[in-house]
This record gives C-alpha cells, structure tokens and sequence, in this order.
C-alpha cells in the first residue's frame, strides 16, 4: 500500500506492514495500491479526546518482522497494538489479528472500562465475552464452546464492562446460523478486534476533519 502525505512522507507500506499517523492539527494524506496488484488492507481511525486536537502530525511505520507474532496449536496471534508491540499511538488500546486454522479456542483479554468491535475478514466461528481474567494476554486451548456466529463482513460490539474479560472464539465446524442462515464453516478463521476505553466525547465531522 503506498503512502504519501502533506508532511513529506512517501513510502510503499509491504503486505503484513503497519503504519501509524496522528492528525492533529491537520494533515492530508493518500492510501493508494502500490503497482497494478490488489491491496487489501484495513484503516482504523481512533478518535482523540478534544484537548488533544492540535497535537502536531506524527507517522511511523514498521515492517512485518517488527509486528509481535505467536502461533500456538494452529492459532495466529500478532499484536498490532499491545503488550509487547512497538507500535503505540496517543490511545491505550488494544488492536489484534487472530487466525485459527483448526478447532483450538482463542481466549484474549480485554481490560476492565474497554469497549470496542471484531470483524470477521475470513471463514466462519463462534465468539463469547466472559467475565474471567487471564493471566497473559492470550491463550490457547481445546474444547467446544457457545456464542455468536458470525462469518466473513460480520461487525460485532464488544460492551464495556466493569472488570475484565475474555474474548472467546472458536473457528465453525459444522453448520452455525449466521444472520438467518445457516454457513458451513471452511476454511481458516481470522478476525481483528480492536478495543479501548471510550473518552466520552461525540466526534463532530467537518468535511474530511473531525472536531
């Protein structure tokens, strides 16, 4: 993915790369495909609380390597923003890319005040948010479970709650409702979920800047 912005940087972003920017103040930026290939990629913009605003414009970027990758019993975690992760912004959240490429069930934490989504980007599984604290970040494990089905596009809320949780998943194996119907689950599950303490503030959008 290229990238080119109005503070002079200009550079083509590899497949499993990241990069961050704030806005602050302003800045005009273009994300673009890099040659006559698809680039598939994902954008997230994270709101800053008011007081804020006027930060000067900051990017980074940092290559695949960079990004915190552990694979345990056919399950793929890389941390894009986390313990462990170089990447930081002005926000403390957590940004996750999970795959689970058999039946192991992925338990990750999500802080006590943290509220956020998941989206589905492949294949099909089952996700539940209990109330249990883990140790570390994540662990893997065997075993069946119950939540929501949800497959490829589905956009999921993941509530604030009090204390801290776990967020279950568990690629399908069998035939799961989806939306009202029913879809068989093949093929690799992978997901990203991303989650933060809100800040209490409705953005106001002026054009292509937020207030």
């Amino acid at each position: 993915m290229a990238h080119e912005d109005s503070a002079g940087n200009a550079t083509v972003i590899p497949a499993g790369g990241v990069q961050t920017f704030t806005a602050g103040r302003g800045i005009i930026h273009s994300e673009m495909p890099a040659g006559q290939e698809t680039a598939t990629g994902l954008q997230l913009w994270i709101n800053l609380p008011r007081s804020d605003k006027r930060l000067d414009p900051t990017y980074a970027e940092f290559a695949p390597q960079q990004i915190p990758t552990i694979t345990q019993a056919d399950v793929t975690v890389r941390t894009i923003v986390g313990p462990g992760s170089p990447v930081t912004i002005h926000r403390d959240i957590r940004y996750v890319d999970v795959t689970i490429e058999s039946g192991s069930t992925y338990a990750g934490e999500i802080p006590a005040g943290y509220q956020g989504f998941l989206y589905v980007l492949e294949g099909s599984g089952v996700f539940a948010l209990e109330a249990a604290r883990l140790d570390k970040p994540f662990e893997v494990s065997e075993g069946s479970m119950e939540g929501v089905a949800a497959s490829k596009g589905d956009l999921l809320f993941l509530p604030e709650t009090a204390t801290a949780s776990s967020l279950r998943a568990m690629r399908a194996t069998e035939d799961e409702a989806v939306n009202g119907a029913a879809r068989i689950g093949n093929g690799a599950l992978r997901f990203v979920y991303a989650a933060g303490p809100p800040i209490g503030e409705q953005p106001i959008y002026n054009g292509p800047f937020v207030d």
